[in-house]
């Protein structure tokens, strides 16, 4: 599990700097944001979910 803010990168240039992301990754990282709650903060947080490479 990995927690709080998390950078997102599209890889990495012929150089080793990093790319950004295409708007389709975008899409499909947004699609799989959902709200939920725990627990402790039954109010919810913004979690990332499904996301396969």
């Amino acid at each position: 599990m990995l927690v709080g803010a998390l950078p997102v990168t599209g890889g990495s240039d012929g150089e080793g700097n990093l790319t950004g992301i295409t708007d389709e990754d975008a899409a499909y990282i947004r699609k799989r944001i959902v709200h939920m709650g725990t627990r402790r903060h039954p109010e919810g947080w913004q979690m990332l979910t499904q996301v396969a490479y």
